[in-house]
């Protein structure tokens, strides 16, 4: 399956915050092509997962089904919010 390719410029706005010792959240507000493009991958294939990778790692998964709305969120284990925020505020400039 080809899987919709997203940057960093596909992403208007986020928001880390810490979860637990171990685990952060990630919020990322989505532009509008960007939700069009998931959407119609949401529906091509509902079982599928987007990975997000960052510098050809991957940070996190997201069930296609997850993705509500014009974001995505993001469990990150061992990453603390602020490691989060710095690398996609790194990104995104």
């Amino acid at each position: 399956m080809d899987s919709p390719l997203l940057t960093a410029s596909d992403f208007e706005t986020f928001r880390g915050w810490q979860d637990t010792d171990f685990r952060s959240q990630l919020r990322l507000h989505l532009k509008p092509s960007a939700c069009t493009v998931l959407q119609q991958a949401q529906k091509q294939h509902p079982n599928s997962q987007l990975a997000v990778f960052i510098k050809g790692s991957p940070v996190g998964l997201v069930p296609l089904q997850g993705i509500r709305g014009d974001y995505l969120q993001l469990t990150l284990e061992y990453c603390t919010a602020a490691d989060a925020n710095e690398v996609f505020a790194r990104l995104t400039q």
